[in-house]
């Protein structure tokens, strides 16, 4: 059996991963994050035709934190997975979403 081979961390790093506990958690985050999407994008509305950028401070460090979590996720499912992450369809999403969050900071610097 291949979990016989793993390592203790990687063992425990599964048990988190596939936990329903951390499913549920993500579900949670997820869902926060919807809802600071439409905070921001009623900010973003408000403020049409303003020069500069007028997302309030703390809704981009939401964001930024949201990212930092949604990286540390798709990287545990990485460790976790290894050679068969490239068959699970729902990482390919998370890598895309990761990827436009971090080209977003990119662009906006």
């Amino acid at each position: 059996h291949k979990l016989a081979t793993w390592s203790p961390l990687r063992l425990n790093a599964e048990k988190i991963a596939n936990s329903h506990h951390f499913e549920v958690l993500m579900g949670m985050i997820i869902a926060f994050n919807l809802v600071v999407m439409i905070i921001e994008t009623d900010q973003n509305a408000s403020c049409m035709g303003a020069i500069g950028s007028c997302t309030p401070t703390w809704l981009l460090a939401v964001n930024e934190v949201l990212l930092v979590i949604y990286t540390l996720e798709l990287f545990l499912n990485l460790f976790v997975q290894r050679s068969a992450f490239i068959k699970v369809t729902w990482n390919y999403l998370d890598c895309v979403i990761v990827g436009c969050g971090y080209t977003e900071i990119i662009f906006n610097a």
